[in-house]
């Protein structure tokens, strides 16, 4: 059984298949998630399906008012609704923009953002900063209100909210680190240390 989920990264909705909720038929994968970076909104997905007996692949484009679940396997589709949606002013992805602050000074990178899966709405946009910063490592979050801009290649924010922004989830590297802490402690004797 899935499990349905309430937020979503766009990373994990990628490749999921989009099944018609009606026919229960693959229609394809998700390989495109449609945002308004406006209005800070996730506004439809593209699914791709590779056609065996032809040498192509058909695309399938769906509004969110046409996405009916989204779980951890799958994403169903009301394909009998139909909404139509322009894609010319919408981003496909903010994964690899630069971010700048207000004042045009780059603190990192976005990788991504999540967003209620219910909605559509963005919860946080995702980012890391640049090494130079010497700043802890790790995946932060931005609130869309603390975002002041998005284009094709820079997203910019508040500086403010940048530098007091809260981590997303713990690293890999603070997992690793904090299981050889804890192991360290165990099987380590004291008078080794």
């Amino acid at each position: 059984m899935d499990i349905q989920l309430t937020a979503i990264r766009r990373s994990e909705l990628l490749n999921l298949p989009v099944i018609d909720i009606e026919s229960k038929e693959e229609i394809g994968r998700v390989d495109q998630v449609w945002l308004d970076v406006k209005a800070h909104k996730v506004i439809g997905l593209t699914c791709t399906r590779k056609l065996l007996w032809q040498s192509g692949q058909r695309q399938s484009y769906f509004h969110w008012a046409q996405v009916e679940k989204i779980g951890t396997k799958a994403v169903l589709v009301n394909t009998k609704r139909q909404v139509n949606f322009n894609l010319s002013e919408l981003v496909d992805s903010i994964a690899c923009n630069e971010l700048f602050t207000e004042n045009d000074r780059k603190i990192g990178s976005t990788i991504g953002y999540q967003f209620e899966t219910k909605t559509g709405s963005v919860i946080s946009y995702l980012f890391v900063f640049q090494n130079s910063l010497c700043l802890p490592s790790g995946i932060y979050q931005l609130s869309p209100a603390d975002v002041i801009g998005i284009d094709y290649t820079k997203v910019i924010a508040f500086e403010t909210a940048i530098r007091s922004a809260q981590k997303y989830g713990s690293s890999v590297v603070e997992k690793i680190t904090s299981a050889v802490e804890f192991f360290k402690e165990d099987y380590i004797p004291s008078t080794a240390l």
